[in-house]
């Protein structure tokens, strides 16, 4: 990634073009595809297969603290951007699944 570059000693217009190029990369490579937006009422309403209480329930007695803070990314994410918001609390139960699966 992009940090190798701050153990090299580069210049800044170098470390920028680096970590430009990743944000290029990264847009083109997520920005193919449509991932099944909503519509803008939608809200957290759309996700209504996700148990919102048992997701953030699950998440804050769990070990892993990552699985606390995405899912409370995805539930801030979800309230915020309500044309996503299935898709982001799909995703927080999709992590949340494969950690009962272990």
């Amino acid at each position: 990634m992009p940090l190798f570059a701050a153990d090299l000693d580069v210049d800044a217009r170098t470390a920028l073009a680096i970590a430009a190029t990743y944000v290029v990369g990264f847009r083109a490579a997520h920005g193919l595809h449509p991932l099944g937006a909503l519509d803008d009422e939608a809200g957290l309403d759309a996700a209504a297969d996700v148990d919102l209480t048992a997701l953030a329930s699950y998440a804050s007695t769990h070990d892993d603290a990552h699985l606390v803070k995405y899912t409370l990314a995805c539930i801030y994410a979800a309230d915020s951007d309500p044309a996503w918001a299935h898709t982001y609390l799909t995703a927080a139960q999709y992590l949340a699944d494969l950690w009962r699966a272990r």
